[in-house]
């Protein structure tokens, strides 16, 4: 029997993806998104057949419509910007923080079997160990890394223990289980729940403002335009005695090393995630109620690498212009996934190599974005 699934955020990069494999393997899809960020575009491939709801994530009414009869939910609805979170950190942190607390509880009293959160691996801020397991200890260097671990909080019945005056504004009267205000949700609603931790993500339709995950994604669009003005013959935006077309821009020295995970991927760890919360491995014995979980390849990619392999794969090796800029405030130096949880709970497995997601993501920008930007 087919499941009806929410959505949350459905039309932006990742969230389509999700919506395009769940109906693949015959769930229903129920799609809520206020458009901010996603596009129309990216669901024209199944309007006919999900139900859309636009508006809010911090809306009660409309989540409610939405949660209704669901049996498990996806949320990737956020403020995805760090550079947001530092501009708005109230109204940003109110969309990732608050619209978790909003989904999470009202999906809760709707009876859903399970919920997914959309985490990040910002929370672990900078790190001197590497690869990073979960057991790290989060050190958030920006509003959106905070409010992606305070979204965990909603997930992680007795595991979030905020500090200070914040431990007694969430204190429920009743003093069974653990105490706690979320403890006494779980225990009068029970939805189990995993929080992936995404690392870089990257693929087709990834939105060229989003930043960090996001940088495959403008020096994809760089790639194309240097290519249009090879053929052109002539240069784009700026002149160049390397090479042609507009440079790369790099905001440090270009040694920032990422863990970078090809969207397909990510999916795949979603759907094994919603699975086991819904039942999928109980038989299994495996307890993923709670869980947080590494969702990326376990290797790691530095921005030079990506521009040479780019322009590699454009034909036009050691020709780059990059144009180096002061590093941005909250970026991290080096992530690397420690994914031997996300194997171990949800036999999760990395299936496309960088290179081939590389090429696959070029193929895509180089074809539906155009390069005339």
């Amino acid at each position: 029997m087919s499941r009806l699934v929410l959505v949350t955020g459905g039309a932006g990069f990742i969230g389509s993806h999700l919506v395009d494999a769940l109906l693949a393997r015959g769930d229903r899809v129920r799609v809520l998104d206020d458009f901010s960020t996603g596009r129309r575009e990216n669901l024209s491939q199944c309007l006919a057949d999900i139900e859309l709801l636009e508006g809010d994530v911090r809306d009660p009414g409309l989540v409610g419509r939405a949660v209704a009869g669901c049996d498990g939910v996806l949320h990737e609805a956020a403020v995805a910007s760090v550079t947001r979170s530092f501009e708005d950190p109230v109204g940003a942190g109110s969309v990732t923080h608050g619209g978790t607390v909003n989904v999470a509880t009202l999906a809760r009293r709707a009876g859903a079997g399970g919920f997914v959160l959309a985490s990040s691996c910002a929370v672990y801020g900078d790190t001197d160990v590497l690869p990073i397991s979960e057991d790290a200890s989060p050190r958030p260097l920006s509003p959106y890394a905070l409010a992606k671990l305070l979204s965990e909080g909603v997930c992680r019945a007795g595991a979030f223990r905020p500090a200070d005056g914040l431990s007694e504004a969430l204190r429920g009267s009743s003093e069974g289980g653990d105490g706690s205000f979320w403890g006494q949700q779980r225990a009068s609603g029970a939805m189990p729940a995993v929080c992936l931790r995404y690392f870089n993500v990257y693929g087709p339709r990834q939105d060229l403002s989003s930043e960090y995950s996001g940088v495959i994604a403008r020096f994809m669009d760089v790639a194309a335009r240097r290519a249009t003005a090879r053929r052109r013959g002539g240069v784009d935006d700026a002149p160049s005695s390397v090479g042609e077309g507009p440079p790369y821009v790099v905001y440090g020295d270009g040694r920032q090393s990422r863990d970078f995970v090809f969207v397909a991927d990510v999916v795949a760890a979603n759907l094994l995630a919603l699975d086991a919360c819904l039942g999928g491995r109980r038989g299994a014995g495996v307890d993923v109620d709670g869980a947080v979980v590494n969702v990326g390849t376990g290797l790691r990619v530095d921005l030079l690498q990506i521009i040479a392999e780019i322009e590699r794969l454009t034909g036009s090796p050691g020709e780059a212009r990059i144009d180096f800029r002061p590093p941005r405030e909250g970026d991290i130096r080096a992530s690397q996934a420690d994914i031997a949880r996300a194997r171990q709970l949800l036999r999760y497995e990395p299936a496309v190599s960088f290179a081939d997601g590389l090429a696959a993501t070029y193929r895509w920008h180089a074809t539906q974005c155009g390069p005339t930007r």
